[in-house]
């Protein structure tokens, strides 16, 4: 299966907000002109706005109002699975502070995808920890009917959908109204799958991991090390970067470069 739908959200943190542009130029690169990549923006302000205006003009731009009850950056999150269950085609969802270097690793994936089933990438780096079981939010993929049924199978709206997600049941980790450092967006899924009896349509596709937490195939912003000679010979997939852009430009601009990203081009203020 080809996935040429992408969602991703973000609120007002210049943190995330500003790989907008670099996300979407990568996607296009890796995947092919053709392909869509959808931002949910989660905000106070208005269509109108300075920072919506130029989001738009980058990409297709969703703004949803924050709730109060719960941390922006929670509900930009989860909003990404709502995304996936509105979606009219096969879909995956992404991080926005990460970067595609080996696509034909992630096409594999796709390509190994079966019909009524969720495509999931990376779970063995959970495999002896306290999160067996979990898998990365991260390229999370699927046809609109699976995330529809997993996600919002009685056809909430989205305030009301979001709102329900309270529960705690598993690892404590899964309700919307934790503080963002106690929540867990794959704690959160996994809860959705678990209660729509999806557990046997998981597809897990491995990543290169060495250890726990950690994928040894992976340009990680933990400990940067950019290595030019590795990323030619097909030895690293992807690219957690270092974060916020603007403060990093000068360790980034070698990886930016390489994948052909233009990072001036839009600047996100």
């Amino acid at each position: 299966m080809r996935i040429k739908n992408f969602v991703t959200a973000v609120n007002d943190n210049p943190t995330y907000y500003q790989f907008c542009d670099i996300i979407v130029q990568n996607i296009k690169k890796t995947f092919g002109q053709d392909c869509k990549v959808e931002i949910g923006y989660v905000t106070p302000q208005t269509a109108d706005s300075k920072r919506a205006k130029t989001l738009s003009s980058i990409t297709k731009t969703k703004l949803f109002k924050t709730l109060p009850e719960m941390d922006s950056g929670i509900q930009a999150k989860i909003t990404r699975l709502w995304l996936a269950s509105e979606s009219t085609e096969p879909t995956a969802i992404i991080d926005v502070d990460w970067l595609v270097i080996n696509g034909n690793f992630f096409n594999q994936c796709f390509n190994n995808y079966r019909k009524g089933h969720i495509g999931t990438i990376g779970s063995n780096a959970f495999k002896g920890t306290r999160d067996e079981g979990k898998f990365p939010m991260n390229m999370v993929h699927a046809t609109p009917d699976v995330f529809k049924k997993i996600v919002n199978p009685n056809g909430l709206p989205y305030e009301r959908l979001l709102m329900s997600w309270n529960n705690t049941s598993i690892d404590g980790k899964e309700s919307v109204f934790n503080k963002f450092s106690n929540f867990s967006d794959e704690s959160l899924l996994r809860k959705l799958i678990i209660d729509t009896k999806m557990t046997g349509k998981v597809l897990r596709h491995p990543m290169p991991s060495t250890r726990p937490y950690f994928f040894s195939a992976r340009l990680d912003r933990s400990f940067w090390d950019f290595n030019l000679k590795k990323i030619k010979e097909g030895k690293i997939i992807d690219c957690q970067p270092l974060r916020p852009v603007d403060e990093n430009l000068g360790d980034l601009a070698p990886l930016f470069n390489y994948l052909k990203i233009d990072y001036k081009r839009k600047k996100i203020e």
